[in-house]
């Protein structure tokens, strides 16, 4: 009889420590994505100042470069296709009345020091207040083995170098400013689980996650620096005028105007949250479990028409 009472006990203890856990944990996400109010931004950071975006013409870096300057940031636009960034631009502009630079530079040659110097060259006279680093590719690759090492090297380069190396040659500008500064790396919600087809990646976005935990720490005082690991974005058109969502992916616009309401009050985040439910959800699984699903319903329509190896972006997996 005592056994047996003490085995009830045991398990009401242990179900009321677990319901607690998940009480916590859901009130947290409803601060996280809905009761918690945003910064004002140009209070905090400086009305008018400069805003840098890498990769600004991929899904992501879009999103961010029209929500600030909506909220009054002029825009450094920094990649490789200057067609792209130029059109990109014009639209800003047109929309937002913002200044806005453009610099050219392909992130896949980022492993130099002087990559970066030329960077910080082309705006030596800019205040810039807000680095947001959305550069980023997957390594696709049914098997790992069969990806070059050239593009083995590319992929690290890009998804690693230019977030850990721009946010070091930024640092001391930043910190010599009056006002708060901010530094956004964009990850992958492959940062939290791997995903077989993408070995690569998965451990560059988890790199690139810890890494920027870490600095915020850092720099908690001064500078507000924040990963970010979107599951599903979805470019949006320049012609629509509303953004919206569905329950798997979630527009660019929508997705950075929830990441930036964050900025600030935690140094990691899935940014929307629908991404911030659908990671939640993958956690509950065993890792077993979530490699299957991923490796036999997921990315096998990735592979279809793919017969070799091959290097694409980020965005190209969230559109």
């Amino acid at each position: 009889m005592r056994v047996d009472l003490i085995l009830s006990t045991l398990t009401s203890t242990v179900g009321a420590i677990s319901l607690l856990s998940m009480s916590l944990r859901f009130v947290r996400y409803l601060r996280k994505f809905f009761i918690r109010e945003s910064y004002d931004h140009g209070l905090r950071y400086g009305q008018h100042t400069w805003a840098l975006i890498t990769a600004p013409t991929s899904t992501t870096g879009s999103g961010f470069a029209f929500q600030l300057a909506k909220r009054g940031f002029n825009i450094v636009l920094v990649g490789r296709d200057i067609e792209r960034i130029h059109r990109l631009r014009d639209a800003i502009v047109l929309n937002h009345l913002v200044k806005v630079r453009t610099i050219v530079a392909d992130f896949r040659k980022s492993f130099h020091l002087p990559f970066y110097t030329d960077i910080l060259r082309q705006v030596e006279d800019l205040d810039v207040s807000i680095v947001v680093n959305t550069v980023g590719c997957a390594g696709l690759s049914e098997k790992f083995h069969l990806m070059t090492a050239e593009k083995i090297r590319e992929c690290l380069v890009v998804n690693t170098f230019g977030a850990v190396l721009l946010t070091q040659q930024f640092l001391p500008r930043l910190l010599q400013r009056f006002h708060h500064s901010a530094i956004i790396n964009v990850s992958s919600e492959n940062a939290n689980q791997p995903i077989p087809g993408m070995a690569v990646s998965s451990g560059a976005k988890a790199f690139v996650k810890q890494f920027t935990m870490a600095a915020a720490h850092e720099y908690r005082e001064k500078i507000d620096i924040m990963t970010v690991q979107p599951v599903g974005v979805k470019k949006q058109n320049l012609a629509e005028t509303e953004s919206g969502s569905k329950l798997t992916t979630v527009d660019a616009d929508a997705f950075a105007s929830s990441t930036l309401r964050q900025l600030g009050h935690t140094c990691s985040t899935s940014g929307h949250w629908i991404h911030g439910l659908q990671s939640g959800f993958f956690r509950t699984f065993p890792d077993e479990w979530k490699l299957t699903f991923w490796e036999k319903f997921i990315m096998p329509k990735y592979f279809e028409s793919v017969r070799e190896p091959r290097l694409v972006t980020a965005s190209s997996l969230q559109s």
